[in-house]
């Protein structure tokens, strides 16, 4: 009788889940098909609409029925599956006609790489890229310039260069793909590993539903990136965390922003291998493709290059962009970053963080390294829309503490959904916003806990 019981209450669950996951999909697919606006998507009206509902629901889940909590899965699942499909769907079609935006400069690069030429030498792939027949843009911000990360980076885009950019771009994406479900695992781990398989798919909820589209969109390298950082957030007391550290800065330099949470917590070990992991990367470029390669990231004609509309087209969500944009600064006979506004309120912002940061107890290192990367976001000249994806990590945090920070839940959901909001409308062109309003709650947090005895971490 209990084992008929049990058998009938699990079958109700699954029922629930079931259904509750076709509704929830059905409803989301018509609205999004129905109601056409250009500066909208699916993940805008995920956020705007099923995100408040999730969080909530997440929150008060211990107070929940049985019942209820199976409704509660099947809403993410739900959400899950049509953002799943969404990306599956945006896939396809990018290997079968992969379009200009980024892919095509990295497998340029990958080829390039491959035949052992100077891959900062725009004619390379100049000669490449003819049958793709590039757009007066992209050859002007891509293929003119070269190669655009530092010399180690191409280790990354290499093995692009070994297959045609069909089969180079499925292999990508098959990458995107085990690099994104690590970054699922390894968020619900470090935040809310307690929460067992529910908090599972809220964490995915969350990181999908956060503009995650837009890396492969662009079949950019963010995920990788988030990766990185989230294996030097779990290690950065470690020895080995100076390895993730590094190789985070070669997919992206932004991420080179937390070795000023390093200095200002004086961890100098591992300081010291992040410097000899870069040191031997980059023995390592010069060995395999040359100095005179290596060097000639540092040529001031490499820079000379880079056209200056780079810090002002609108995919560039910077603190430097967004005032260029404002003011319409005049960038002929200047550097952009010599902008004296963009000076003063980057040094202001810097100084606040590290004061902040010297104020925190060390038990309250999540605080302290989450507002660093936070101001990386804002004071990096070129921060992309896509960068966004960095932001599930104080999003996580703050929920993770949101009873130790005294944050009413509705305030909390209320800043979690119009977050989401700015990096979803118009295709994350106002992802600044979002930087600077997470950078703000994180400061006033800083703040508040500065004066009192409550720590967010058990870090010594």
């Amino acid at each position: 009788m209990n084992k008929y019981h049990h058998f009938q209450n699990l079958s109700s669950k699954v029922l629930i889940i079931l259904v509750s996951t076709t509704v929830t999909f059905i409803s989301f697919f018509l609205i999004s098909k129905d109601i056409r606006i250009a500066e909208l998507n699916n993940d805008f009206w995920l956020s705007i609409l099923l995100l408040p509902v999730v969080l909530t629901c997440f929150h008060y889940r211990q107070k929940l029925s049985s019942q209820q909590v199976s409704m509660l899965i099947g809403i993410m699942v739900g959400g899950i599956l049509l953002i799943s499909l969404s990306i599956i769907s945006v896939m396809k079609a990018n290997i079968a006609n992969p379009p200009e935006w980024d892919f095509l400069g990295f497998w340029l690069n990958g080829k390039v790489a491959v035949q052992g030429l100077n891959f900062y030498q725009p004619d390379y792939a100049r000669q490449l890229a003819i049958p793709f027949h590039p757009s007066s843009e992209f050859t002007k911000e891509i293929i003119d310039v070269g190669f655009w990360y530092p010399p180690p980076s191409i280790f990354i885009f290499l093995p692009l260069g070994w297959f045609d950019i069909h089969t180079a771009y499925l292999l990508w994406y098959v990458g995107h793909s085990i690099t994104l479900l690590a970054d699922i695992f390894l968020l619900w781990k470090i935040f809310l590993g307690e929460s067992k398989f529910i908090g599972l798919l809220f964490t995915a909820v969350l990181l999908l539903t956060i503009n995650a589209k837009s890396t492969i969109d662009f079949g950019q390298t963010n995920f990788l990136l988030l990766l990185m950082f989230l294996l030097f957030w779990r290690d950065r007391n470690l020895t080995r965390g100076g390895i993730w550290l590094a190789l985070g800065i070669i997919v992206k330099p932004l991420l080179g922003g937390a070795f000023l949470y390093l200095l200002l917590r004086k961890k100098w070990r591992i300081i010291i291998t992040a410097i000899i992991t870069l040191s031997a990367i980059s023995f390592l470029t010069m060995g395999v493709f040359g100095t005179e390669t290596f060097f000639s990231y540092f040529n001031p004609s490499h820079y000379a290059s880079l056209p200056k509309f780079i810090y002002t087209e609108i995919s560039n969500q910077s603190l430097l962009a967004t005032i260029l944009r404002f003011t319409k600064y005049d960038l002929s006979n200047t550097s952009p970053i010599t902008n004296p506004i963009f000076v003063v309120i980057a040094t202001i912002i810097t100084g606040i963080t590290i004061w902040l940061v010297i104020r925190l107890d060390k038990r309250q290192n999540d605080l302290a390294l989450s507002l660093i990367i936070v101001l990386s976001l804002l004071v990096y000249p070129v921060t992309q829309m896509f960068y966004c994806i960095i932001l599930i990590v104080p999003v996580l945090l703050l929920w993770k503490y949101r009873l130790q920070t005294q944050l009413k839940i509705w305030i909390l959901v209320a800043i979690v959904t119009l977050e989401y909001v700015m990096v979803n409308y118009s295709y994350g062109n106002y992802t600044f916003y979002a930087d600077l309003l997470t950078w703000l709650i994180l400061a006033g947090i800083s703040f508040r806990l500065s004066q009192k005895s409550i720590t967010l971490s058990i870090d010594q």
